[in-house]
C-alpha cells in the first residue's frame, strides 16, 4: 500500500512538473502583493521610493524640490505621479486621483549645535 501512495505522488509530480502560469488579461495580477516586499503600486508609483532630498523655495521661479538627485518643480512628472505642490517641509503627489504627501527629514549631524533658544541671562 505505501510503495502504490509513493509511486502515484512521483508519478503525478513527473505528469503535472510544467509550471503553472497566469494569465491576467491585461488585470492585475491578484498573486502580486499590494504592499510590503515585492509591491506594486498602480502603474509604478512607489512612494517608499522617492527620497525628497531637499526643498528651494525661490520667490521669483516658484519652489523646487530635490528627489532622487534630480531637481523637479510643481507641475512635472516622477515615476507616473504627477507634483502638485511642494511646501517648506513636504512634497504632495498625486496619481489616479490619489494623493500621497512625502516629509523632508531632518537629520542632526554629531559635533554641529542643535538648534536650542537661548538661556536668559540673569540680572547683575
Amino acid at each position: 500500500m505505501l510503495f502504490l501512495s509513493v509511486g502515484l505522488m512521483v508519478f503525478f509530480s513527473l505528469a503535472f512538473a510544467d509550471e503553472i502560469r497566469y494569465d491576467s488579461g491585461d488585470r492585475r495580477d491578484p498573486f502580486i502583493p499590494l504592499v510590503g516586499e515585492g509591491a506594486v503600486l498602480s502603474k509604478g508609483f512607489d512612494p517608499s521610493a522617492l527620497n525628497v532630498q531637499g526643498i528651494i523655495i525661490d520667490p521669483r521661479e516658484g519652489p523646487s524640490a530635490l528627489i532622487n538627485g534630480d531637481l523637479y518643480k510643481e507641475g512635472e512628472h516622477v515615476q507616473n505621479a504627477n507634483i502638485i505642490h511642494i511646501f517648506n517641509d513636504r512634497v504632495i503627489f498625486s496619481q489616479d486621483d490619489e494623493e500621497k504627501t512625502i516629509w523632508i527629514r531632518e537629520e542632526i549631524v554629531e559635533g554641529q549645535p542643535k538648534n536650542e533658544p537661548e538661556k536668559a541671562q540673569e540680572p547683575s
